[in-house]
């Protein structure tokens, strides 16, 4: 089955090219008569055609770049509108921690440094030359 494709699609192939090489006219100058110019004023025209061409590439690049910052703006603008209507009611659903976010209760921290102290010295029998100290100054609540 592959086969034959291969085969339908190089005889359309060639057949394309036949027809396009049979209808072009060869032989006939340009209608600009940039044959009849010297070899200089040749390569001053391919220049120029060459600069037209990568100053389109820009242009239009450029333009790209800001249709896309353009949607990217628009896209922000609208998430934070989401982001406001949706803050509201978690706001009032959340429990408010006491004195900015640091956790006070003691039991607290005191399961917390347990473990934490289990986890380094489980640590410390895995490889013994590690010298871990720390001191817990304040637990926060990560949103």
């Amino acid at each position: 089955m592959k086969k034959k494709l291969r085969i339908v699609l190089l005889v359309a192939i060639v057949l394309c090219m036949l027809f396009v090489m049979t209808a072009c006219e060869y032989g006939e100058t340009d209608k600009l008569g940039i044959a009849d110019k010297s070899f200089g004023e040749r390569i001053w025209i391919g220049i120029q055609v060459s600069l037209l061409g990568i100053g389109t590439v820009f242009v239009v690049l450029f333009a790209l770049i800001l249709f896309v910052s353009l949607i990217k703006l628009i896209s922000l603008i609208g998430n934070k509108k989401q982001q406001k209507q949706q803050a509201l009611p978690q706001a009032e659903k959340a429990p408010a921690l006491p004195s900015g976010g640091v956790c006070e209760d003691d039991e607290v921290v005191a399961a917390i440094t347990a473990a934490l102290q289990v986890y380094y010295e489980a640590q410390n029998a895995q490889y013994p030359t590690s010298n871990l100290r720390f001191k817990v100054r304040s637990i926060k609540q990560i949103k």
